[in-house]
């Protein structure tokens, strides 16, 4: 189960922080088939930096980075789902072990309460309208910096220390 405490939190603060100023970052890695950590990912700072991830809203200093955010927040049968899709193809769990790992309600959400953004935290001057579709994720955004040239992607697995 992830928990910021069992987490890199200053890491990451301090990567996004950098990234946001126009610089490099060396972001880990974390390889959920051994339980290790393997070579850092070279990140570069773009016009756009998407970061991914439960953990990215949770400080308020991590949150001062970002001049927009999206934040989904699915139903919980649909966070689940994502889950366990997730684990058993990228990190090499059973769906068995990971319905196991989950409790009811215990799909971490540690970014929610910190949101710049979510269902009902918006007003009608910064938020965009969601899909049709879908009404688990709105946008905010700030005034922007202007730096870089393209954008880039960013996940949050790396920051973790991976226990479970």
């Amino acid at each position: 189960m992830l928990h910021p405490a069992c987490n890199y939190v200053q890491i990451m603060e301090q990567h996004l922080q950098l990234l946001a100023m126009g610089q490099p970052v060396l972001k880990p890695v974390y390889d959920h088939h051994t339980g290790q950590f393997i070579r850092p990912v070279l990140v570069e700072p773009r016009q756009f930096v998407i970061v991914g991830g439960l953990l990215p809203l949770h400080t308020k200093l991590a949150r001062a980075c970002f001049d927009a955010t999206v934040y989904l927040d699915p139903p919980e049968p649909i966070r689940r789902e994502w889950k366990i899709r997730r684990d058993t193809a990228e990190r090499g769990y059973t769906a068995e072990a990971v319905r196991a790992e989950l409790e009811p309600g215990s799909a971490p959400t540690p970014g929610r309460p910190h949101a710049l953004a979510g269902p009902g935290r918006a007003s009608a001057q910064n938020r965009w309208p969601s899909p049709s579709s879908c009404s688990c994720a709105t946008c905010s955004t700030r005034p922007v910096r202007t730096a870089g040239s393209t954008g880039g992607r960013i996940s949050g697995t790396g920051w973790g220390r991976g226990i479970r």
